[in-house]
């Protein structure tokens, strides 16, 4: 489906992180701190503050600028 508009809001993504360090996110890769190897972690985007808080357990770990790549949104 065509997406023309992202509504403010979050989405939540559940990512184990690798000996590489590498958070997917729809494709895009994100290296993350060495304490995060071989765990999971909550990857928040928040469409309204265009980034991404990165959650291992409760706690916030990282906060990162995001924004959604121009190929999944189209012009109306």
């Amino acid at each position: 489906p065509e997406i023309s508009n992202i509504p403010d809001g979050t989405i939540s993504l559940i990512r184990f992180i690798r000996s590489d360090q590498v958070l997917d996110v729809f494709g895009e890769h994100f290296m993350l701190p060495r304490d995060l190897i071989y765990t999971y972690v909550r990857a928040r985007i928040v469409t309204a503050l265009h980034q991404i808080q990165v959650y291992s357990g409760q706690e916030l770990a990282l906060c990162l600028p995001y924004k959604f790549p121009s190929s999944i949104i189209t012009e109306p």
